[in-house]
């Protein structure tokens, strides 16, 4: 039995898997609770128009619904940071997932989204024309993922008319080439729709001068309401020198911005640690700037604009421990277990207050708009269900060991490390 603080939240098989595994390896939470969790969802009843109870999971929502969690395991010894992109395999894995985590997700994204949309959708100003070139391309990625992941979203298109049904947050947008309109498809979703419009109106800005802002506002917020996956759209860099002020020190530009791409637009309601607002417009290289032991990732950043921009899907992973259990670790809001500095680094806490945190992250191309589409997943679970097995315990141990000073102190792991150390090396 689980004796974690989200126990109440999530009845239903947890499991933890090699990314590379088509057999993962099941927790010990007994099978028959996701038939329970499946009923549960079928048959939820539509919640009041203030969304108290949003989402209310209707059987379109199920029959795309995983009823496990499948948490990746990309641990390797020695440790190396490294970009490691991988050619994702579409037709085994999409490059998005919908489990029965779901409303969770979902929640939280609601609850950030009701203290601003500046703060759930950051875009970049720019131009109309970019901004309309921004949501025809928006418009393309999804209509990609659909088809490549089965997640319960169906895009129709006749001519510059467009529709996507967003069917797990029970939500319609339809743009018809000149302006946006957004609406519940449940009676649940009714509230959610009155808020969303209500904070995309009070946006301002040059972005807002066409219809393509609130359009691109209204299509970005509804998709992230309806996914688990954070999203980032990165567009080809037009600043020249840009990449070379954020890159590593002796590094010369050699028109490595105008290859680099720069994030424009994104949803991250779920970052580890990093403040979302500081890498709006910035180039890959400059996003990586903090990493330590990064150069090479740094280097590596023209050839990586141009991997994702044209080529892939392309999927990878970041893992790390935590003593929060919470998705959101933004460092400037408060997290159960990460408030207190001197608990953080304290290792004779016990094990089960160790959570391992996992990101899978996927790219998608858009070479027709000169964009890329990088979506994170976080996975958040018990380490001791994670570790399940001497094997994975030896990895993690090496790992552990083989990281750097600079790694630990970039990762927050010192008493962790010691902790872990202590009680398996």
């Amino acid at each position: 039995t689980r004796s974690t603080q989200a126990d109440s939240d999530r009845p239903y098989l947890l499991r933890a898997q090699e990314p590379s595994s088509l057999a993962p390896r099941s927790f010990s939470t007994p099978a028959s609770t996701a038939d329970t969790c499946k009923a549960a969802f079928a048959n939820a009843t539509p919640a009041p128009a203030d969304a108290s109870e949003w989402p209310a999971c209707d059987p379109a929502y199920n029959a795309h619904c995983q009823t496990w969690v499948d948490v990746p395991f990309p641990i390797i010894s020695p440790f190396l940071m490294r970009s490691d992109l991988q050619k994702l395999d579409t037709a085994k894995d999409g490059l998005t997932r919908l489990d029965c985590e779901y409303p969770l997700y979902a929640r939280r994204r609601l609850e950030l989204m009701k203290q601003g949309l500046g703060d759930f959708l950051l875009v970049q100003s720019t131009s109309i024309q970019q901004e309309r070139e921004r949501l025809d391309a928006l418009i393309a990625a999804i209509e990609t993922v659909a088809g490549l992941s089965k997640v319960g979203i169906r895009v129709e298109r006749t001519g510059s008319d467009c529709r996507i049904h967003f069917m797990p947050a029970g939500l319609l947008w339809h743009w018809n080439g000149e302006r946006a309109e957004l609406t519940s498809a449940r009676p649940d979703a009714t509230g959610v729709v009155n808020l969303l419009i209500h904070r995309s109106k009070s946006r301002t800005g040059l972005r807002h001068l066409s219809p393509s802002g609130p359009a691109l506002d209204l299509l970005a917020t509804a998709w992230a309401l309806s996914m688990q996956e954070d999203f980032v759209m990165m567009a080809a860099n037009s600043q020249p020198g840009q990449a070379a002020a954020g890159g590593a020190a002796g590094e010369a530009a050699d028109g490595a911005a105008e290859a680099e791409m720069a994030a424009e637009a994104m949803v991250v309601s779920f970052p580890s640690g990093w403040s979302p607002h500081e890498k709006l417009g910035r180039t890959m290289r400059q996003i990586h700037q903090p990493v330590a032991d990064g150069d090479g990732l740094r280097r590596a950043s023209p050839g990586l604009s141009l991997a994702i921009g044209q080529k892939g899907p392309f999927v990878r992973h970041v893992w790390n421990l935590s003593r929060s259990a919470a998705l959101d670790q933004h460092p400037g809001r408060q997290h159960p277990g990460l408030a207190d500095k001197a608990a953080q680094a304290d290792s004779t806490r016990p094990r089960s207050d160790i959570w391992f945190r996992c990101e899978r992250q996927t790219t998608l191309a858009i070479p027709e708009f000169e964009r890329a589409l990088f979506l994170i997943r976080v996975y958040v679970a018990p380490l001791r269900e994670v570790i399940n097995s001497p094997e994975r315990r030896q990895t993690l141990v090496d790992a552990l060991r083989s990281m750097s000073d600079a790694v630990i102190g970039y990762k927050n792991l010192a008493g962790l490390r010691r902790q872990v150390l202590a009680e398996w090396g």
